[in-house]
Formats: C-alpha cells, sequence, structure tokens
C-alpha cells in the first residue's frame, strides 16, 4: 500500500498555517472580510447601485464597457468559421495541451473564438455577451499576440467586441511574454496568445470590494469559452493563470493596480508528435 494512501488534503491546511492561527493581518483573510455583503450595510457595500438607479445616464454609459481605440485603424475580422462539433463531446475532448503544431492560426478559427467568446450582441435591446458579468458590467477586455495568424502581423491587437474587430497596439518583445508565461518553450510554439485583461473600476464604482471577485469570475467564464472553443476547432490550448505580472502589465498599458493581466491563453495547431490525442469532436448527425 502507498505511503500515501491514507494522507487527506486536509492535511495541506497545515502546510498553510503551521501550528499557529493565521496573523490578524492576513491579506487574503482580510480582503475576504471586507469584500463581504451584509443586508444591512448594502448601500456602503455596493456603493454604485443607488446611482445607477437613479441615473439613466450613467446607466447607458456603462453600456459601453470596453477599452475602445477610435484613434487606431480597424482590422476587419472575417465571418466566423463554422464549429461543426456539439457541446457534450467537446467538453469531454477539452484537455489542456503540453506542445503545439508549427502551422498557422487561420483569420477565420480566431474570428470565431473571439466573436462567440465576448462579441456584444442585442439582447432585447440591451447589450450583453456570451459571458455572465456583475451588473452587467463587463469589467474585462480580450486581447491577441499574434505570432502566427494568417494575415495578421506579428503584435499586440485589442479585440473591439462591439465591432467585433482588432486594433493593433504595437509590437512586443516576444521572448520576453515568452519567458513570463513560466512556460516558454510551449509559448514560444503557439499560434497565438491571448490575454484576458480587467480594468477593475468598472466593477468597483457599484460593488465596491466584493469587484474583484466578479472580475475573477468573470475571467474564468471567459476563458472557458475560450478553451471550448479552441476545442471545438481541433486547436491546442493552454490557459496559464501563474505568469510575471510586470511583463504582461507593461505591454498592454496596464497601471497594474486598478487595470491588469488576468489569464493567458496559448493556441495553436496540435501537435503531431506521434503522442495520443483526446477523442475528437464528431460531426453533429
Amino acid at each position: 500500500m502507498p505511503e500515501t494512501e491514507n494522507l487527506h488534503g486536509a492535511n495541506l491546511i497545515d502546510a498553510v498555517y503551521g501550528d499557529s492561527p493565521p496573523p490578524l493581518d492576513d491579506p487574503m483573510e482580510n480582503y475576504f472580510e471586507a469584500s463581504k455583503l451584509h443586508l444591512r450595510a448594502l448601500s456602503w457595500d455596493v456603493p454604485g447601485g443607488i446611482a445607477l438607479d437613479k441615473s439613466e445616464e450613467l446607466r447607458l454609459l456603462t453600456q459601453r464597457a470596453a477599452r475602445l481605440n477610435p484613434s487606431r485603424p480597424l482590422i476587419p475580422l472575417p465571418a466566423p468559421a463554422p464549429v461543426d462539433a456539439s457541446l457534450t463531446d467537446v467538453i469531454d475532448a477539452r484537455r489542456s495541451a503540453e506542445n503545439f503544431g508549427r502551422g498557422e492560426l487561420t483569420l477565420p478559427v480566431l474570428s470565431g473564438m473571439l466573436e462567440h467568446s465576448y462579441r456584444v450582441r442585442l439582447v432585447q435591446g440591451w447589450p450583453r455577451r456570451p459571458v455572465p458579468s456583475g451588473g452587467a458590467l463587463y469589467p474585462l477586455d480580450l486581447y491577441v499576440i499574434a505570432q502566427r495568424v494568417e494575415g495578421l502581423q506579428p503584435g499586440l491587437h485589442h479585440y473591439d467586441p462591439f465591432r467585433h474587430a482588432l486594433t493593433r497596439a504595437r509590437d512586443v518583445d516576444h521572448e520576453t511574454l515568452h519567458l513570463a508565461t513560466l512556460q516558454p518553450e510551449m509559448a514560444r510554439d503557439a499560434a497565438a496568445m491571448l490575454v484576458i485583461g480587467a480594468s477593475f473600476w468598472r466593477s468597483r464604482f457599484k460593488y465596491g470590494q466584493r469587484a474583484l471577485r466578479f472580475c475573477l469570475l468573470e475571467a474564468g467564464h471567459l476563458q472557458q469559452n475560450l478553451l471550448l472553443l479552441a476545442t471545438g476547432y481541433g486547436l491546442a490550448c493552454r490557459p496559464i493563470g501563474g505568469f510575471l505580472d510586470d511583463d504582461f502589465t507593461v505591454d498592454m498599458d496596464y497601471d497594474g493596480v486598478n487595470e491588469a493581466p488576468m489569464y493567458v491563453t496559448l493556441v495553436g495547431p496540435p501537435a503531431d508528435d506521434g503522442t495520443p490525442e483526446p477523442p475528437k469532436p464528431r460531426r453533429p448527425a
């Protein structure tokens, strides 16, 4: 019998706290306590709720949540490539890739990933996106760091979810960003890196300390959309939550406090290295 068989995950609490309780100024516990909602204090806990109820102008303003770049030329995206796979098969087939092939990511496939993951659509007259968002404030932005994308110049691009188009931001030091993922070999081989960034203030003005929770939740919703879409298109993908923040923060013009990168996805053609592949999504009958 393996020596570890009788161990239980709950024992890991000792590795966190040791033999004594956490210090009174433990940052994680302090934040969790500060972000709780209380019925008798909702006007303090959710400070922008009353302002939104009273101001139609403010409600209209929140509907335009995005980092728009009107001075930069638009790069139109083609019609999305169709996804010929059932949802259940895609869920079953999703895996975090260990490596990538050397082909390109086509622009129609990239268009489909962006459109179906975060594009704005009118729902009963209101602009909505394919993810849940606290108060429909949508504090996230989606970036494409192109490396081998057909018809797209390498570098950093911002996705405009209202016009379903890209705007080019700048060249980037790809090698620095590869190292910043802490998975440099995989990052070099990926056709693109998709970066989810958050402007916390877009949610915080209403939800106060609770806003960070909502931003993290929404980043997870959006990331799952991207991973399932990549799988449905037959691509390899790898989510990376542990990266060196400062390198991505600088390239995205974030200040690292009110705005910050949240999640990175490596995506590209699957490797043809003879390793077993996950089940391929079947075409619907």
